[in-house]
């Protein structure tokens, strides 16, 4: 058993289907199911039931996945903390966005944040809010953009400015400089940030969440001009 066990059952439950998940780490189908059928006879149990169309998780493979997820998490963060200490200015934040935001906006946040701070690294997750602050309550997450909806009462919340409607996007540009792409028609969206009380890293996600608000500012004062 191995990473790479846990990878490959990772995709399974991603895609429930051998030829999109062996695609999905680039490995040939018969290499991913072989390597499976293995780990099932490594922990002596069926962890899926294979049809024609489609992979379904056992009972007790779903438990197994979920732990296999946790694992590829640890795994991440034990990369990152690796990769800090060899370069100490960069700054990686696992952050989450709700996917009841708009994909143009998330392109926006991500954008904004890589024109103005090279030194943060962000892995970001898009899933449903409920999802986000399970993540972000058993620490997986550091950060949560997400719509006005109200955070749990355990977290601290800072709202962000509205994202007008009409506004232009920032595209990257190598320096911390704006640039105009092309106009689009948005409704106004309304948004906050969210993360954990006694975080030690409040002054970065207070920082991410100033960066953000001046981008739109800026960005909408230009678009006036036009």
């Amino acid at each position: 058993m191995n990473i790479r066990d846990f990878e490959y059952l990772n995709a399974l439950g991603k895609f429930l289907n051998f030829k999109k998940a062996a695609q999905y780490c680039n490995v040939a189908q018969p290499t991913l199911s072989i390597q499976i059928s293995k780990l099932e006879n490594y922990l002596g149990c069926f962890l899926l039931e294979r049809t024609t169309r489609r992979v379904n998780f056992t009972p007790l493979g779903l438990q197994i996945l979920e732990h296999s997820q946790i694992i590829l998490r640890e795994i991440d963060e034990i990369k990152t903390i690796a990769q800090q200490s060899t370069n100490n200015n960069i700054k990686t934040f696992h952050i989450g966005i709700s996917d009841t935001l708009p994909e143009y906006f998330i392109s926006y946040i991500t954008t904004t944040i890589a024109n103005n701070e090279p030194n943060f690294k962000l892995n970001v997750t898009i899933d449903k809010p409920e999802a986000l602050f399970s993540l972000l309550s058993s620490m997986s997450l550091n950060l949560l953009v997400i719509s006005a909806a109200k955070c749990p009462d355990n977290f601290i919340s800072a709202s962000l400015i509205n994202f007008p409607a009409n506004m232009q996007q920032p595209s990257i540009t190598g320096n911390n400089e704006h640039s105009i792409s092309t106009l689009s028609t948005y409704s106004e969206i309304k948004s906050k940030i969210c993360f954990r009380s006694g975080d030690k890293n409040i002054d970065n996600y207070l920082h991410i969440g100033y960066l953000i608000n001046d981008s739109i500012d800026i960005v909408s004062k230009k678009q006036m001009t036009y």
